[in-house]
């Protein structure tokens, strides 16, 4: 079993100028989360948003790192920045 790699294509919004979407493997694709709630996604593939990188520099060092993250991980990532958005 191959662990699935974070890919990023984006998708404007009226909010933000720049959003993304963040899939898993694009099979299928899942919309996680945008903006900030991307970044704390984000945030626990270890290293990536260390040194100051920002946001958008860390989805760029993401792809270009071809970071992976376990399937199981990134989920409980998004349920955590979710349950954020309900309280």
């Amino acid at each position: 079993m191959t662990t699935p790699h974070i890919t990023v294509e984006y998708s404007p919004t009226e909010h933000e100028r720049l959003p993304w979407l963040i899939a898993i493997d694009t099979n299928p694709t899942v919309r996680v989360a945008e903006g900030e709630h991307a970044t704390a996604a984000l945030a626990v593939v270890p290293g990536l948003l260390e040194d100051g990188w920002g946001p958008i520099q860390a989805v760029y060092r993401a792809l270009e790192d071809s970071v992976a993250i376990p399937l199981d991980q990134w989920q409980d990532a998004s349920d955590e920045v979710h349950r954020g958005d309900e309280t």
